[in-house]
């Protein structure tokens, strides 16, 4: 779902996008747990399944 743009005059972000009971969680690079992510993209190059060095140049 596509983030508003424009000017918005009246905006209650708690009425408006949260409603009862939910939030916002903000995530930079993907909501994931390093200690398990990191491993298992090793564990996906040595087997032949990630091929970063072919990725980035």
């Amino acid at each position: 779902m596509p983030g508003p743009s424009g000017e918005v005059e009246n905006f209650d972000f708690g009425k408006d996008v949260l409603m009862a009971y939910r939030t916002v969680i903000g995530c930079c690079e993907g909501d994931s747990n390093p200690k398990i992510f990191i491993p298992r993209l090793v564990q996906l190059y040595k087997e032949g399944r990630f091929p970063i060095d072919k990725i980035i140049t």
